[in-house]
């Protein structure tokens, strides 16, 4: 695989590192959520509309095109959805399930992008996708599976705005291919964009009477506009010039790792043995995704060689070191997550096709 191969892939998990920043501004923020929000989208516009001035030209800034004049509405809409439909999961509902709900944005992106772009996941980017989720369910210690929670409107309500913010974020990757597919240029429609969010976002804060934000603010909101916000989306729509949609949704779900590494980082925040084994879960699912598919054999490719019996055990022994790690993590066993780790790296070594000409 060339430099030039794996530059998109390398750019949208750049892009995930870089929103998984946005904890260490909001939590340093002392203003309403929603008007740090808001003020964020503001600042956000202005930077997009002031690199768009100065690599595009004011024209270009002026008038996008057609195709950009188009895309802008409805990818601003989208992104406000998104972002404010991830606040209000926020305080409405756990932490844990807004976050799992919020990584549901594949289920989406993947049978819209193929009647949309003709973009279909390949069976490495659906078993990666799966595996990845069921990492993130692990990591985030999901609690929908309690019954009280379905007995309070509030939990309720909380989990209906993180699956908004779902179908807002499949949403914001949809329309963020169609505008890479169509050669729209890219800085000036994503400032219309964000200034479309920004006067969504600035009514909403508004009427909810949180638009007024201390000026101690001034440098998380920066921080979040500049670190969290703008970098990752240049980085994002980058990488979505050559990867499809389904690829790209399954490679944002490494931003729930990247989050995590951020907590523990900077919070002390480690997760426990059994959100360890999500996280290295997710990680694998990720990368089983990428490397799955580009393994993938061309239509007139011979078949795969049968697995030979050293192959079969050692992805036997994978298996066994992955289950009995998983079992002991339940356990809440010290060492569990590395016993897990090394019967999925045994895994990753032999590649989702392998596993499948072994089945």
């Amino acid at each position: 695989m060339t430099a030039d191969d794996r530059r998109p892939t390398l750019l949208v998990l750049a892009a995930m590192a870089a929103f998984a920043t946005m904890p260490l501004f909001t939590r340093a923020a002392e203003g309403p959520v929603l008007g740090v929000a808001a003020w964020r989208a503001v600042a956000v516009a202005g930077v997009f509309a002031a690199v768009a001035a100065r690599r595009e030209g004011v024209a270009t800034l002026r008038r996008p095109g057609a195709t950009a004049r188009r895309a802008a509405p409805a990818l601003g809409l989208a992104l406000a959805v998104a972002s404010a439909t991830f606040v209000g999961g926020y305080a409405f509902t756990t932490v844990a399930n807004t976050i799992f709900l919020h990584s549901l944005a594949p289920l989406a992106v993947f049978p819209l992008a193929a009647r949309l772009f003709g973009e279909r996941p390949g069976p490495g980017a659906r078993a990666g996708a799966a595996l990845a989720l069921l990492g993130v369910l692990l990591l985030s210690g999901v609690s929908a599976v309690q019954l009280h929670h379905f007995t309070d409107p509030r939990f309720l309500l909380g989990d209906a705005l993180a699956l908004l913010s779902a179908a807002g974020y499949a949403a914001v990757l949809l329309l963020s291919r169609a505008s890479r597919r169509s050669g729209a240029p890219l800085f000036s429609t994503l400032a219309w964009a964000w200034g479309v969010a920004a006067l969504v976002l600035l009514g909403v804060a508004a009427a909810a009477g949180q638009l007024a934000v201390p000026w101690a603010d001034a440098g998380p909101v920066l921080g979040l506009a500049l670190l969290s916000t703008a970098l990752p989306f240049t980085l994002l729509h980058q990488g979505l010039q050559r990867l499809s949609a389904p690829t790209v949704a399954v490679l944002s779900l490494a931003e729930v790792v990247f989050a995590t590494l951020v907590g523990a980082v900077a919070y002390g925040e480690v997760p426990s043995p059994v959100g360890q084994l999500g996280g290295a879960l997710a990680t694998l699912g990720v990368g089983w995704a990428v490397a799955g598919d580009r393994a993938a054999p061309a239509a007139d490719a011979p078949p795969p060689s049968a697995p030979t019996p050293a192959d079969l055990g050692r992805i036997g022994l994978s298996v066994g070191l992955l289950n009995a790690g998983a079992g002991l993590a339940v356990a809440g066993q010290p060492g569990a997550p590395l016993l897990a780790a090394a019967g999925l790296l045994g895994l990753a070594r032999r590649g989702p096709a392998a596993l499948g000409g072994a089945a």
